[in-house]
């Protein structure tokens, strides 16, 4: 966080964030209350205020749509009375620059999602298969405020389904649940996981993957069966994560002994790479 006057010149040499959980705020130096949400593909402008004994948060638009200058205006607008075109009370002022994503402060998780699969027009089958899986899995949290649904309590949902072999639920509920609350511009619930499966050196928070116990008996009887190549071809994708396609064009002279890794003549970008053996 930073304080700073805001203005379209100061945004532009300022580096936004590379991933969602990076975003910050900058608060203005000569308007109090007013602040700016910097994320990664955009740039949300805000009013903090008090009135009527209330706290409000009012959204004044985002980039590229609105950019600092005209919010600037609008809490000035705001905080000097509402000097707008005709009188506005203090409340529909408010109203007149929310969009549809901030509207979700304070509804419920059942009222999030259907005001979510209203606006994006989604066909029957997905807005019924969304709505099945959350009214299944998420039942307790579907009365509360969205923002109820942590990125704590969602795991243990997740992990819950992953333990009761329901790994394709566990994947679908996550995807519906990253749209819906990054839509609403909400603290992401899915925030822990990632979609990237496998082997995964660059990425800190990878999906469990295990093999459950009674996975691996199975394993193992099926191992037994094979020829000692495709067994060693298996052992290898475990410890290593690679793909397929990347297996199948290793030869004797892809390992490196000395380096203790795997020279890949092409991966899935198109270049040459080296994979590491583990111990």
């Amino acid at each position: 966080m930073s304080n700073i006057i805001i203005s379209n010149t100061a945004l532009e040499n300022i580096s936004r964030p590379t991933t969602g959980k990076e975003r910050f705020i900058i608060r203005d130096r000569t308007i109090g209350g007013f602040y700016c949400i910097v994320g990664m593909k955009r740039i949300s402008f805000r009013l903090a205020y008090s009135a009527q004994n209330k706290r409000h948060d009012v959204n004044l638009g985002r980039t590229p749509i609105v950019d600092a200058d005209l919010a600037r205006k609008r809490a000035l607008s705001l905080l000097a009375g509402f000097q707008l075109p005709q009188p506005v009370h203090l409340l529909e002022a408010e109203a007149l620059w929310q969009t549809p994503e901030d509207e979700a402060t304070g509804e419920t998780l059942r009222q999030l999602v259907t005001r979510y699969t209203t606006s994006r027009q989604l066909a029957d089958k997905t807005r019924s298969d969304m709505m099945g899986q959350i009214e299944r899995n998420l039942a307790q949290w579907l009365n509360q405020p969205a923002t109820a649904l942590t990125a704590d309590r969602f795991e243990s949902v997740y992990r819950d389904l992953l333990e009761r072999d329901k790994a394709s639920s566990a994947r679908l509920l996550a995807r519906y649940a990253r749209a819906v609350f990054r839509w609403a511009e909400l603290p992401d619930p899915t925030a822990k996981l990632t979609q990237k499966t496998g082997h995964s050196a660059n990425k800190v928070e990878a999906r469990d993957r295990r093999i459950e116990a009674h996975q691996m008996q199975t394993f193992k009887s099926v191992m037994t069966q094979l020829t000692s190549d495709q067994q060693l071809a298996i052992m290898t994708a475990l410890v290593t994560g690679m793909r397929k396609s990347e297996l199948q064009s290793v030869t004797p002279l892809s390992l490196c002994h000395q380096t203790q890794s795997i020279k890949l003549a092409r991966t899935k970008n198109g270049v040459t790479g080296n994979v590491k053996m583990t111990h």
